[in-house]
């Protein structure tokens, strides 16, 4: 089987046919399962706290621009104390 790209629903594209060599087809799953893996990763825990982190960012920004103090540094400073 050759992998040629990904189609729509993220799922790989290819020449179709039935894969002889075991370990060849049990490699392939592998990688299938990995990338399933990846993703799920990506979209369960990395792209939230990514989007908690730009919205504080938004939210400091209009603190900052209506109370006139700079809160970004404050807010690291206490995050980090």
């Amino acid at each position: 089987m050759q992998i040629k790209g990904s189609d729509d629903k993220r799922e790989i594209v290819g020449r179709k046919g039935i894969v002889m060599n075991i370990t060849h087809r049990v490699e392939l799953e592998r990688i299938l399962e990995t990338r399933k893996e990846i993703q799920r990763f990506i979209h369960g825990f990395i792209a939230p706290t990514m989007s908690i982190h730009a919205a504080s960012q938004v939210a400091a920004g209009e603190i900052e621009r209506v109370v006139g103090i700079n809160t970004l540094s404050r807010i690291w400073v206490a995050g980090n104390i």
